[in-house]
């Protein structure tokens, strides 16, 4: 493993290729914190240019369009108020998709197979927590999901775009996967454990399960399950470490998985130290195909 894009003076995360646009973005923000720009390379470029370059702004959480063509994104004034927006990759020209305030902003978007809905965050603005909201072409935004006291995120469509899986927490209580259509009537998971923590689903590209993160058997494991019902099972079984955020590969036969060692219980266990992590390659039988040093993978082709 070797740097191929150096960042001097800057922390770069969250890299998200595209196929179709043949292009990575991630972002970049100071060492210590800061507002954050959007970053872009394409394979034979020495260096990567600037798809977002806003010093009053926090420009975060890109997310591809499926046809390559854009990239949504949310960003926030400093200390002002903020917005989900996509930008055009050829252009660089920005479309508010919709707007927030302070303490209401939009975040993590996500976009449906055909490209034509995206799915996000939005914090609430009188309580701790987020809630979803759906964005569909030619539509007003629309809060997704209306049970109160929840707190949902991590919102993914399923392959077909019918459905979108999510984590929720109610209080204190542990997370837990459920789902939900464009009604926003919400399910449980089939193979969620009530007495668990379980976080961080992520369905396939091509088959209909998911893997997802779960302490049902002590340690924090990525478990697969299918998404309709049946048996989970445990990929990982590692009880002196931890393994969290699962990403799927395009063709659905491997998932990297970021590994700290054993943590605390609870959300403040998941605050990872970089010089500690490691990315773990699995095949859909839990075997390791790779073991290396680092943390928030994404896929692209060997160059």
């Amino acid at each position: 493993m070797h740097p191929f894009l150096s960042s001097p003076g800057l922390d770069a995360t969250w890299p998200f290729w595209s196929e179709p646009s043949r292009r990575l973005v991630y972002q970049t923000e100071p060492h210590g914190g800061g507002a954050a720009d959007l970053q872009l390379w394409e394979p034979g470029e020495s260096a990567p240019r600037a798809l977002t370059r806003t010093p009053t702004r926090d420009d975060r959480w890109a997310a591809w369009s499926p046809d390559g063509t854009r990239v949504a994104f949310a960003y926030r004034e400093l200390a002002q108020s903020g917005a989900l927006a996509a930008i055009d990759v050829a252009t660089g020209q920005e479309t508010v998709l919709a707007a927030s305030g302070p303490r209401d902003f939009f975040f993590r978007p996500s976009y449906a197979p055909d490209g034509r809905h995206i799915v996000a965050q939005r914090r609430k603005p009188d309580a701790p927590g987020s809630e979803l909201w759906l964005l569909s072409a030619g539509e007003s935004p629309r809060r997704l999901t209306h049970e109160d006291g929840w707190s949902e995120d991590k919102p993914f469509f399923t392959r077909d775009g019918a459905r979108i899986v999510f984590t929720r927490q109610r209080g204190p209580a542990a997370r837990g996967i459920a789902r939900t259509g464009a009604d926003g009537e919400v399910t449980a998971l089939p193979a969620a454990k009530a007495d668990a923590d379980e976080h961080s689903a992520r369905p396939s590209p091509t088959r209909d399960e998911i893997a997802f993160v779960s302490d049902r058997d002590g340690s924090r494991d990525v478990f697969l399950a299918p998404l309709d019902g049946g048996p989970a099972r445990n990929l990982t079984r590692t009880p002196d470490r931890d393994e969290l955020a699962p990403h799927w590969s395009p063709d659905g036969e491997r998932l990297v998985v970021t590994a700290v060692p054993r943590q605390p219980p609870g959300r403040a266990g998941e605050k990872l130290d970089p010089a500690e992590t490691r990315l773990i390659v699995l095949d859909r039988e839990g075997r390791v195909l790779l073991e290396t040093p680092g943390m928030m993978a994404d896929w692209m082709p060997p160059f």
